[in-house]
């Protein structure tokens, strides 16, 4: 995924109901996190500047079938 916010150094999801996590932002610009929860759930991401600006939040709802 793409940071929202241009110079962003990390990504910070979570899954309604869990602790955040951090992803790195690589050399490419881009932050990969792999989760794989079984059902429907509502992924929450942003993204965070080395300053501290934090993006604003981005909710989506996916499916994972077996």
């Amino acid at each position: 995924m793409t940071p929202a916010v241009p110079g962003s150094h990390e990504v910070l999801w979570y899954i309604a109901g869990n602790a955040p996590q951090v992803v790195p932002v690589g050399p490419d610009g881009k932050a990969t996190l792999t989760c794989t929860p079984l059902g429907a759930f509502e992924l929450t991401v942003s993204s965070r500047t080395p300053e501290g600006v934090v993006s604003g939040e981005v909710r989506r709802t996916y499916q994972v079938q077996p």
